[in-house]
């Protein structure tokens, strides 16, 4: 390749990157939006008008917890799983209510640990392992249940 071809190639190319960085390099003005006007209205209010108690969004209500009967842990349908590294930020919803470590969804049952991908449940005192998002059929809790897919071994 000759020389002087060689030079107006370097020369085209630093002119094509000085007029683009010109360009781009001057961003043009916009003007920053204004903030919006409040205005304050006084608005009457009837005076034989009660208010209502409104309830708190994103916590369930307080309801019975539901009981075991002879040794037998209800149905628990397991439809959400919140693990972050952040203790109080973790959730497990059970029956459609949301419950943090140390709630109980039924009597004599405490939720001890939310893990990654398990729940850490205490059944009476005694540990009960239940896979994220496996439901449980209800029924007694034993040894050999444990086993069963869904379930980790307790040992």
């Amino acid at each position: 390749m000759p020389g002087y071809l060689l030079a107006a190639y370097a020369l085209l190319l630093v002119t094509l990157g000085w007029f683009s960085g010109q360009r781009w390099g001057i961003a043009p003005l916009t003007p920053s939006p204004q903030p919006a006007l409040v205005q304050r209205v006084n608005v009457p209010v009837a005076e034989n008008t009660r208010l209502k108690p409104t309830p708190v969004v994103g916590e369930p209500a307080a309801a019975p917890a539901a009981r075991m009967r002879d040794g037998e842990l209800p149905m628990l349908n397991y439809s959400a799983h919140v693990y972050t590294t952040d203790d109080s930020k973790r959730s497990i919803t059970l029956n459609g209510k949301r419950y943090r470590e140390g709630d109980s969804p039924v009597e004599g049952v405490i939720i001890e640990q939310i893990q990654q991908d398990v729940t850490v449940f205490s059944v009476n005192g005694e540990p009960f392992i239940l896979d994220a998002l496996q439901d449980w059929p209800g029924g007694k809790i034993d040894s050999e249940e444990q086993e069963q897919p869904g379930q980790l071994p307790l040992d």
